[in-house]
Parts: C-alpha cells; sequence; structure tokens
C-alpha cells in the first residue's frame, strides 16, 4: 500500500481517538467548585469532609465578626457528597454577648447540590442543624451536631448590621439547644457566652461518577481506521514488473 494512504489511515486513527479522548477530557475539566462568604461572633472555622462524622479539612477561618471572609472554587468530586462544618466560639464577659453564624455559599454547577435542592445556600433555619460543643474556646472532639437552629435575624440586623459579600436574605443563626441558648436566643443575647458551638450542612451529589460512553459513531469511525492498517500490514509487498525485469538484467 502507498505510504501516503498508510498516513492517511495513521492520522483517522489519531483523530478518532482524539474523539473517544474529548468526553473524559471534559468530564475532568468540569468539576463542581464550592464558593462562599461568611463570618461569625465572635470568631469560626470552616471544614470540608466527606463524613459526617470527621471533621475535614479546614478551608477558612475568621477572628472578627466585623469582616467577612471568603474561599472559592474549591473542586468537589462527582459522585462523592459532602459535609460543610462550622465551628463558631462565642466570647465571654460581662453585660450582653451576642453570638451568631452568618454565610452564603454556591456550587459551580449541577454536579453537586445542597440539602434544599439548589446550587445556592445561605444560613437560616432550614438545611443546617447546630449544637453546643464546649465551654471555652477550645472545641472538644467533633461530634455531629444534629439539633435545630435558630435564625435570629436577616443580614443587616443589629448589633452586626450589613455583612459584605453575603446574601440579604441569609440569617444570622445559633443553636437552639439549652446549653447552646440558655436564655432565648435573640440579636442581643441569650446565647452562651465564652463556649463553642457547631453547625452542618450537607452537599449531595446528583451525577453518576461513571465515565461517559463514547457514542457509537465515535466507535465505527475508530474501528474503520483499525481495519483499513491492519488490512495493509497483512497484505504481500508487490515488486513492479518493471523492477522485476531490472533485477532479472542484473
Amino acid at each position: 500500500m502507498p505510504r501516503t494512504v498508510l498516513r492517511l489511515l495513521a492520522a483517522t486513527i489519531v483523530a478518532s481517538l482524539a474523539v473517544l479522548a474529548s468526553p473524559l477530557a471534559a468530564t475532568q475539566a468540569q468539576a463542581t467548585t464550592l464558593s462562599g462568604t461568611l463570618t461569625a461572633d465572635n470568631a469560626f472555622n470552616a471544614y470540608l469532609s466527606a463524613s459526617a462524622s470527621t471533621l475535614g479539612t479546614l478551608i477558612a477561618t475568621g477572628s472578627d465578626w466585623s469582616k467577612s471572609y471568603s474561599f472559592t472554587n474549591l473542586p468537589l468530586a462527582a459522585g462523592q457528597s459532602y459535609f460543610l462544618n462550622i465551628e463558631a466560639y462565642n466570647a465571654g464577659g460581662s453585660g450582653v454577648n451576642p453570638g451568631a453564624f452568618i454565610g452564603t455559599f454556591t456550587l459551580s454547577d449541577t454536579g453537586l447540590h445542597f440539602a434544599n435542592g439548589t446550587l445556592t445556600l445561605e444560613t437560616g433555619s432550614t438545611g443546617w442543624t447546630g449544637g453546643f460543643n464546649a465551654s471555652g474556646s477550645v472545641p472538644k472532639a467533633w461530634s455531629r451536631p444534629a439539633g435545630s437552629v435558630v435564625a435570629l435575624g436577616p443580614n443587616g440586623s443589629s448589633p452586626w448590621h450589613t455583612r459584605p459579600g453575603i446574601d440579604a436574605s441569609a440569617q444570622w443563626i445559633w443553636p437552639g439547644d439549652a446549653q447552646s441558648s440558655p436564655q432565648t436566643p435573640t440579636v442581643w443575647g441569650g446565647e452562651c457566652a465564652n463556649c463553642m458551638v457547631d453547625f452542618q450542612t450537607r452537599i449531595l451529589d446528583s451525577t453518576s461518577a461513571s465515565i461517559p460512553v463514547p457514542e457509537p459513531a465515535s466507535f465505527a469511525v475508530f474501528a474503520v481506521a483499525l481495519a483499513g492498517l491492519a488490512a495493509a500490514m497483512r497484505r504481500p509487498h508487490r515488486t513492479s514488473s518493471a523492477a522485476r525485469s531490472v533485477a532479472r538484467r542484473g
């Protein structure tokens, strides 16, 4: 077979392989990412975990409730659910010591979704669980919070006012159990002082982790190219009559 034909077959095979590989490359390039902006009175640590009972990896921390803290584009694996875990510390002292946590969180695409079924989640009385952790600023070992949380007011409420980067519909929240809220929790106090509390919300997988199967047309192109090349390799090499004549004269 002429070399030009062999080159053409080789080029067809390379192009076919590129077609077959493109779905996998697209899947890898479009990983869902998690972003968020949050703060807490008085301080917080935020973690991302693949297990409800494990604290996870630290992704954000803040020590000034008058500031907003952000993290962006954390990659999440397809086929895996996650838990966003927050530890919030409320300082002690004389007088009123309000404590609260607030935030807005987003997912980049529909590969995963929050517990509310959407790609955006604000803090509020639904979608979150909370619970008391420990007195003081040092938390005990992580224990999954299973209690309800209380909404104290939307972003903009006194005494915290508006925290930039956080949606106006996000609520300042605090666990409603007796240890976290020894009095009726309000924006002006009632929350435990000099204590650590925990919050959790879930990020659910929306798709299969399997690699997309290439379309039949792609397989057909690839099969034809392979068959042609195999036939060319099996075909015996034929010398032209002119070449044979020259050989005999030699």
